[in-house]
């Protein structure tokens, strides 16, 4: 069985990149995460803390497949699609295209993200590449640790109070059209935008196998806009319309630096 690692050294091409090491894009899970009202929130319970002779602990917890950092099996919204399980583990390592909507977003809390912002980063960037991983950078993971600023409402326990950008349908279309994108992710806390309550986003995606990436912890300092790896590694649930996972931008260069075979 290749290690991860291994596996990651086989699959990613080698392009520059201007991150010196790997970042992490996982919000901590524990009592703070944040979720859609309609979730129970995580639990911890230390079960061992200290053995007679030696130090051992454990702990049990529970969690919603839905809440912190987290990924949308297309099973999600669409009953024939593939749960979590299911998702193809190549799928889970692909090229990064991280879209910069910051300041569209400060301009209006509630920007729906358009087929012409893809358009435009091709037209600076090149083509969506093969196996891409689109990350949706709202400015909005500063946010995470104040609720109500994060879901846009002073009344985080009723989401259809909840006021924070999202994916159009027409863009969501417009990647899936491309038959290049393995993932799609956001730094707020739905694919579809705060006000949404029939979540249209999330249904179109569903129909095929691209799934979705929650609540992403991304930097205050903006990620490059490609030239490295997106890793998306989620609890395997089996019939799970999702599960927590961790999210990790490879740069190519910390590759070569492993002495690794390329």
């Amino acid at each position: 069985m290749y290690s991860l690692f291994t596996m990651l050294a086989y699959t990613l091409p080698l392009v520059l990149s201007e991150m010196p090491e790997p970042v992490d894009l996982t919000h901590t899970y524990d009592e703070d995460t944040l979720h859609f009202s309609v979730y129970r929130s995580f639990n911890l319970t230390k079960v061992y803390m200290q053995g007679v002779n030696t130090f051992f602990s454990s702990n049990d917890f529970q969690t919603a497949e839905h809440l912190g950092t987290h990924m949308d099996a297309p099973y999600h919204f669409n009953p024939d699609g593939v749960r979590v399980d299911e998702i193809l583990v190549s799928r889970f390592i692909g090229q990064a295209v991280i879209v910069d909507l910051r300041t569209k977003a400060q301009a209006d809390p509630e920007y729906l993200v358009t087929p012409e912002d893809f358009i435009g980063w091709e037209r600076r960037y090149g083509p969506i590449p093969k196996g891409a991983i689109i990350i949706l950078d709202f400015g909005w993971a500063v946010k995470y640790t104040n609720p109500q600023e994060f879901f846009g409402t002073a009344n985080i326990n009723d989401y259809t109070t909840y006021r924070f950008p999202g994916l159009s349908v027409a863009g969501a279309r417009w990647l899936i059209n491309t038959g290049r994108v393995y993932g799609v992710g956001t730094d707020t806390a739905s694919i579809d935008c705060g006000r949404s309550t029939d979540f249209p986003a999330h249904k179109v995606l569903s129909k095929t196998t691209i799934y979705n990436l929650e609540m992403v912890a991304l930097p205050k300092e903006p990620l490059p806009p490609t030239g490295f790896q997106i890793a998306a590694l989620p609890m395997k649930i089996r019939e799970g319309t999702g599960a927590p996972v961790r999210i990790l931008a490879i740069p190519n260069p910390f590759l070569q630096h492993t002495n690794m075979p390329l």
